[in-house]
């Protein structure tokens, strides 16, 4: 509790947030927690699918320098 007590307003305010929206989901139904949990995967995955293709096109581009 000391640590948050000399946390900025900005921060402590962002950690209240985080812990009422860890709050909201645990309130949730389980049919409603499963759709949460689903988007969630659907999203995470969608993240992982665009660093790949951009990792991919990093490592190309990386190989059509030429090495002076």
């Amino acid at each position: 509790m000391e640590k948050l007590q000399r946390l900025p307003f900005k921060a402590r305010k962002a950690v209240f947030e985080k812990l009422e929206q860890i709050v909201d989901i645990a309130a949730m139904s389980k049919e409603d927690r499963m759709k949460y949990d689903e988007s969630i995967k659907v999203y995470r995955d969608q993240l992982a699918m665009m660093e790949y293709e951009r990792q991919k096109v990093k490592r190309r581009n990386a190989l059509k320098t030429p090495v002076a």
